[in-house]
C-alpha cells in the first residue's frame, strides 16, 4: 500500500467505526411501537454489517495467521497496514459465524429460526469492537504526534 492509499484506507476505517458507534447508539435507543418493523430491521441489517467489516478489518492478516482460515485479500484494508497486528476479537464463535452467514449470505441456517432464535444480543459483540476500534485509533492518533 501507498501512503497515500493507506491515509485514504484510514477515512474509510474511521467512518465504518463511527457509523457502528452510531447504530450502536440508536439500537440501544430503540423502543418497540415508535420504529416499524422495516426500520429496525435496517438499523439491526446496519449494525451488524459495520460489526462484521470492522470484525474482518481487526481479524484478517496478509500472512499466515490462525484467526481466519484464508488470508486478506490483497486489495482488503486490514489493521496490519497501520502496524496494527491481526487479533481475534473475543466474540463467542457462535455469534462471529452467526453475523457472518446470517448477514452476508444466503443460507439455510436462517430457515426454521423462532422469532427469539432471530433476535440479536449487541451488548454481547459491538463493544468489544468498539473498544478495540477506540485503541485502535489511540495508535494511530500517537503516530500522529
Amino acid at each position: 500500500m501507498t501512503p497515500e492509499q493507506k491515509k485514504e484506507g484510514l477515512v474509510h476505517v474511521r467512518y465504518e467505526m463511527r457509523r457502528l458507534r452510531e447504530c450502536y447508539d440508536r439500537w440501544n435507543a430503540l423502543h418497540d411501537g415508535v420504529y416499524t418493523q422495516s426500520e429496525m430491521n435496517d438499523l439491526i441489517e446496519l449494525t451488524l454489517l459495520h460489526s462484521r467489516t470492522i470484525l474482518d478489518f481487526f481479524e484478517y492478516s496478509r500472512g499466515h495467521s490462525e484467526i481466519r482460515k484464508r488470508n486478506a485479500h490483497k486489495e482488503d484494508i486490514v489493521s496490519e497496514d497501520y502496524n496494527w497486528p491481526a487479533k481475534a476479537i473475543t466474540i463467542d464463535k457462535k455469534i462471529k459465524k452467526r453475523i457472518n452467514t446470517e448477514i452476508a449470505h444466503l443460507s439455510y441456517i436462517r430457515c426454521g429460526l423462532t422469532r427469539e432464535q432471530k433476535r440479536w444480543s449487541p451488548e454481547l459483540f459491538v463493544p468489544l469492537l468498539l473498544k478495540q476500534s477506540v485503541a485502535f485509533l489511540a495508535h494511530i492518533d500517537a503516530k500522529k504526534a
